[in-house]
């Protein structure tokens, strides 16, 4: 918890974001104050202008309300995204690295073939055939990798 905290303070706040909640703070004030005036006043030509500028409080501070989620909405998934991207980076140099032991691991064996393939009696061409070509297709890719 405390290194989420450390985190949140380290950020720097969105001003748009603190602008929007603190004129939402402004809204609610306004609201409880033109509810008490309609419970104080009922039934007087104050209570008509009142009642309209509550509905007014009352669609600015949902519209507030939305514009608050959706910035936080955005901010989160800067945050994710950011977060995929390296994992995603990630992922591929996992993949790069799985390869070049791949064919690390296949030009050694093809390396190691060669000799021992031209040590017999018979010469298996076939065989020389292939892990020559190995040898050669795996360095390839190695240079690549």
């Amino acid at each position: 918890e405390e290194s989420e905290k450390g985190a949140n303070e380290n950020a720097a706040p969105n001003p748009r974001l603190v602008a929007l909640q603190e004129e939402l703070e402004k809204e609610l004030k306004m609201k409880k104050s033109l509810e008490k005036i309609l419970t104080l006043n009922n039934g007087t030509e104050v209570t008509d202008d009142s009642k309209g500028l509550l509905d007014d409080s009352k669609s600015k501070i949902a519209l507030l309300r939305m514009q608050i989620e959706k910035l936080n909405n955005q901010e989160a998934m800067e945050l994710t995204t950011g977060k995929d991207a390296r994992s995603h980076t990630e992922l591929m140099i996992e993949d790069l690295l799985f390869r070049l032991r791949k064919e690390t691991v296949l030009v050694d064996r093809a390396r190691k073939a060669k000799p021992v393939l031209t040590m017999q009696k018979k010469t298996d061409q076939k065989g020389l055939l292939d892990a020559t070509q190995t040898l050669h297709k795996s360095e390839e890719k190695l240079d690549l990798v």
